[in-house]
């Protein structure tokens, strides 16, 4: 959950914020000063696991913070489950997409690349994505389109016995920047 402070924010509101906090929190901050003040108040507080975010004007990230336990026992980073930092990223970059969609700019995938267009153009006509009004995105290589065709097992289908695989499993879903509506 995003917790936002204003540019005028007293050390109480810092202090009811960083009490609001749960695990894995983000307290948005408007101003430098706000932002410096509750570093401050979450330092003394001791509480783990909450993170402060500089916001610019534009509404970007532009430095952060993060709180952790001293002396706690680092947790296990598994090679196949995202670090606190790139789901800070993640979070990062659903910002960014929000404001995609706030200035009329859809993005669409391919295999292979990124491609940005005005959504009315892309509304109005699929082939839109081919004229000079599409943008490729310079996605830096971290961008890896996907054809089906090429997994080679379904990812929601019956399984080997005609069942449906979510009979046969439990779902836990937990707040992470990708489903907390940032």
């Amino acid at each position: 959950m995003d917790i936002n402070l204003s540019p005028l924010a007293s050390l109480e509101d810092i202090r009811d914020a960083i009490r609001r906090c749960g695990a894995e929190d983000v307290i948005c901050c408007h101003a430098e000063a706000v932002f410096h003040e509750a570093k401050r108040a979450l330092q003394q507080s001791a509480k783990a696991d909450v993170t402060l975010q500089l916001i610019d004007y534009d509404g970007y990230a532009i430095r952060q913070a993060s709180s952790r336990r001293k002396g706690a026992p680092a947790k296990p980073k598994l090679s196949d489950q995202l670090t606190r930092q790139q789901m800070a990223v993640v979070s990062a970059l659903e910002k960014v997409l929000q404001h995609c969609r706030r200035h009329n700019i859809a993005l669409v995938g391919f295999s292979d690349s990124l491609v940005a267009v005005p959504a009315h153009l892309l509304e109005q006509d699929s082939h839109a994505v081919h004229t000079m009004a599409a943008l490729e995105v310079n996605t830096h290589q971290a961008y890896c389109g996907m054809d089906w065709d090429d997994l080679e097992e379904p990812v929601d289908g019956p399984d080997v016995e005609g069942h449906d695989a979510g009979d046969n499993m439990d779902l836990t879903e937990t707040n992470t920047p990708a489903n907390t509506g940032v």
